[in-house]
């Protein structure tokens, strides 16, 4: 029984970090095309 709850609190682990990488490197490229959309006005 032990076993079979620290196999689902893993697995929980895994999908939460799974998820939170899969977000931050979606807003890491949404970022970088912000950023070469923009990057020509910047200089100013």
């Amino acid at each position: 029984m032990g076993y079979l709850i620290l196999g689902i609190i893993i697995l929980a682990a895994i999908l939460v970090l799974g998820g939170y990488i899969v977000l931050s490197v979606m807003n890491a490229a949404m970022w970088m095309d912000d950023s070469m959309r923009w990057g020509g006005r910047d200089d100013s």
